[in-house]
């Protein structure tokens, strides 16, 4: 995802850079590889030239005129054209990279795609979504967490603690927004919602529960893969984190009420 432009020649090559990289994630000690899932979003920044809300991970400072790429709903027409050509170039770049006998469908995981449930939708009328939510405390945590110990490898102007948070916060306002809009309109039968608590407490039982919801074929081939990963995660650590400021918890359930009440989550 990182290098889009040169995947198919340089794939080959890439146990080169093995040691270029970590091998794990700096901020949560997942595993970190040139073939571990990456964001495929990171590929559609550099192949449409920043027409994505991930240009602010490098220029912070600029980060509202980038807000538009979020649904691409306010947009101008000639940007959300860019985007999904090259939305559509790196996924046809990933298909010719896959062996054309296993016919995989794609799995796409870059948390900016929850606002735009309406234009994949149009793109791909019969693709599904799962849509993961997690306590928005544990959220904020999270995202603040990622912010100190991985934004600060990219940004190319040093931006305030405040403005990091208002970041954290008016992206996550956009994303729920844009994805409530969105599921009003969407077909019932293409849209799932999981918790992170049941995916990271029962992940065979959730995977079940996604693979019946979608009627899709092949449990009894993949149960055995998804026991084998579930069982290879037991003795991994998550995040700890200290308790909260508590004027800082007041902030983040005033801008986030909507989802605490949509998901039934305690303030």
């Amino acid at each position: 995802c990182g290098f889009p432009n040169g995947m198919l020649t340089l794939e080959k090559y890439t146990y080169l850079f093995d040691g270029a990289i970590g091998e794990t994630r700096p901020m949560d000690n997942m595993k970190l590889g040139f073939d571990t899932p990456q964001e495929d979003e990171l590929a559609t920044n550099v192949l449409s030239a920043g027409i994505s809300p991930y240009m602010p991970l490098t220029f912070m400072k600029a980060e509202p005129e980038f807000r538009r790429y979020f649904s691409f709903e306010r947009a101008s027409q000639e940007d959300t054209l860019a985007w999904m050509q090259s939305f559509m170039l790196f996924f046809k770049k990933y298909t010719l990279s896959n062996d054309p006998d296993l016919q995989r469908r794609p799995v796409i995981k870059s948390p900016v795609h929850t606002a735009r449930g309406k234009l994949l939708h149009k793109m791909f009328p019969k693709g599904q979504i799962i849509y993961i939510h997690r306590n928005p405390y544990r959220v904020f945590l999270s995202a603040s967490n990622m912010a100190q110990k991985t934004y600060y490898y990219m940004y190319l102007g040093v931006p305030t603690k405040e403005r990091i948070q208002d970041f954290i916060i008016n992206q996550y306002v956009t994303l729920f927004d844009d994805y409530m809009a969105a599921k009003k309109v969407l077909p019932k039968e293409c849209l799932i919602e999981i918790s992170y608590e049941e995916i990271t407490s029962d992940l065979v039982g959730t995977m079940k529960k996604i693979y019946d919801y979608f009627k899709w074929d092949g449990w009894e081939a993949m149960e055995a893969i998804y026991k084998k990963e579930a069982e290879s995660m037991k003795s991994f650590q998550k995040n700890s984190f200290i308790d909260m400021d508590p004027k800082l918890k007041e902030l983040v359930y005033e801008k986030w009420k909507d989802s605490f009440d949509a998901f039934g989550y305690e303030k």
